[in-house]
């Protein structure tokens, strides 16, 4: 991508590790690249880490909508229900320079 996109001013990952690779990538091949990851991990790997370190713009945490499809579940399964919400939005945070140290812990 770096290569075939010499320009290249912001990648968004679709997850923590991708962001990480890129990075590595990125600094392989000498590019300032802000990056962007997705599920805001904790823990030294995790993108939460990254961006209080600075390493990373920004990451996004990422919910699996597990209680959301349990209850889903149920009203289908167990309540019979003839129909459901046909979009279910799960809450999200965007961890940033402004608060990924007060998220990771330091």
């Amino acid at each position: 991508m770096l290569q075939a996109h010499p320009d290249i001013k912001v990648l968004y990952a679709s997850n923590d590790m991708m962001a990480a690779g890129a990075l590595l990538a990125a600094k392989g091949a000498g590019k300032d690249v802000k990056i962007i990851g997705t599920d805001g991990l904790p823990g030294p790997a995790g993108g939460i880490e990254a961006v209080a370190k600075g390493d990373w713009a920004a990451t996004f945490t990422y919910p699996t909508g597990a209680k959301e499809a349990i209850e889903m579940s149920k009203k289908i399964l167990v309540d019979c229900a003839s129909s459901v919400e046909p979009t279910v939005t799960v809450d999200t945070t965007a961890i940033t320079a402004e608060n990924a140290k007060q998220l990771s812990g330091k």
